[in-house]
C-alpha cells in the first residue's frame, strides 16, 4: 500500500470507499452521511481538498484522509480506511501524512480531531505522537424508552421560550461562550476559547452538514424577563427518523435552575410530535453531571470516541518523556 495526495486522486476510483463509510455511519450511529460524502465528492472533484489516498494496487483506492489548516488551527477532519484494509499500520500511514502536512504549517500552532473509529481504534496513532485523549460519547435514546421523570421541572422562572430565530446567533454564541468557561470541555476545541470562535462554531452547526441538516423549526431559545437569551438547544436531523441535539447551553448565571431541563422536555415531545423514533448527542466523559443526567433518561451509549488536541509544546514533552525512558 502508499499514500498519494488527494488532490491528484481520481473520484470514481473512492466511490467504493464513500459506500463503505456511508454504510458504517448508518449501521453504527444511525447517521445518514451522505450530505457529507457528497460534499466531500464536490471538494475532491474539483481538486480543492488537500488530502491523502490510501492505494491498494493499481487505482485501487483502500482508505481517505483529509485535513483543514485554518491558521492558528488545523484540523484532521477524517480518517477512513476499508474494512478489508483497516489494519492499524494503515490508518498509521494517513495520519503520518496529514498530520506532517499540517505541522508544515508555519502558523498552525494547534491541532484537533474529533473522530468515530471504525474497524480498529485511532486511540493510540493520536497519543503516540503526543496528542492530549478526551474520551466521548456518542448516546443515543429511543424516544419510546424516554423516562419523563428523570428531568426535574424548572424553577418557577420568568422566562420566554421561543422557537429559533437568526436574529437569536450573536446572542446564542455569546451564551455558548459563558457555558464553556471553566467547564471540563473548554480546552477540546479552540473555538469555544473564545466569543469569536463560538460564532465559527455555531455558524459550522448551521451550514454545514457536520452535524446533520440544522432544524429551526425545533431548536430553542430561552429568553429572560428582559429578553435576553439565556438558553439554547439547537437541533439538527442526522436521518430521516433521527434527530440530534448539536449544542445545548445555558448561561452561567442561570444554570441549576431546571432550564435546561425544560428545553429538554420541550424538544423530545416535538420530537415525538415531528416522527422521529430516536435523539442522539455526544458528552464528554469529564462533564459527569450532564452524562449521568442523560443515561437516567434513557440514552444508552451507542458509540464512544475521542477528541484530540495537540501542541507544540505537547510534543516536546512527548518527546522528552521518551527520551528519559530510553535511559538505561
Amino acid at each position: 500500500m502508499r499514500v498519494v495526495s488527494l488532490t491528484a486522486a481520481e473520484l470514481h476510483r473512492l466511490r467504493g470507499v464513500f459506500e463503505e463509510e456511508v454504510e458504517c455511519w448508518q449501521s453504527q450511529l444511525h447517521w445518514d452521511y451522505r450530505p457529507s460524502t457528497q460534499l466531500i465528492r464536490r471538494y475532491v472533484s474539483s481538486q480543492s481538498l488537500p488530502g491523502f489516498v490510501l492505494r491498494d494496487g493499481p487505482g485501487q483506492a483502500a482508505g481517505y484522509a483529509y485535513y483543514v489548516s485554518n491558521p492558528p488551527v488545523g484540523f484532521i477532519g477524517n480518517l477512513f480506511v476499508r474494512q478489508a484494509k483497516a489494519e492499524l499500520t494503515a490508518y498509521q500511514m494517513l495520519f503520518d501524512e496529514a498530520f506532517r502536512a499540517l505541522r508544515s504549517w508555519k502558523d498552525v500552532r494547534r491541532i484537533e480531531s474529533q473522530l468515530f473509529p471504525f474497524y480498529t481504534s485511532l486511540e493510540p496513532i493520536f497519543r503516540s505522537a503526543g496528542f492530549k485523549v478526551r474520551k466521548r460519547y456518542f448516546l443515543t435514546l429511543q424516544l419510546d424508552r424516554l423516562v419523563e421523570s428523570a428531568l426535574p421541572a424548572p424553577d418557577s422562572l420568568p422566562l420566554r421560550i421561543c422557537p429559533w430565530r437568526a436574529a437569536h446567533f450573536n446572542a446564542a454564541a455569546a451564551v455558548i461562550y459563558d457555558s464553556y468557561l471553566d467547564s471540563p470541555d473548554h480546552e477540546l476545541c479552540f473555538d469555544y476559547q473564545t466569543l469569536e470562535g463560538c460564532g465559527r462554531f455555531l455558524r459550522n452547526i448551521i451550514d454545514n452538514p457536520g452535524c446533520g441538516e440544522f432544524c429551526p423549526q425545533s431548536s430553542l431559545v430561552a429568553l429572560d424577563g428582559r429578553g435576553r437569551v439565556c438558553a439554547i438547544l439547537i437541533t439538527s436531523r442526522i436521518s430521516s427518523t433521527t434527530g440530534m441535539i448539536p449544542q445545548i447551553s445555558v448561561r452561567k448565571d442561570w444554570q441549576g435552575r431546571g432550564i435546561g431541563s425544560h428545553l429538554l422536555r420541550l424538544h423530545f415531545t416535538s420530537a415525538r410530535r415531528q416522527g422521529l423514533k430516536r435523539i442522539t448527542l455526544s458528552v464528554s466523559e469529564a462533564n459527569q453531571k450532564a452524562y449521568r443526567l442523560y443515561l437516567r433518561l434513557g440514552f444508552d451509549e451507542q458509540r464512544s470516541f475521542h477528541a484530540y488536541v495537540w501542541t507544540p509544546e505537547q510534543g516536546v514533552a512527548r518527546q522528552d518523556a521518551e527520551a528519559q525512558r530510553s535511559i538505561p
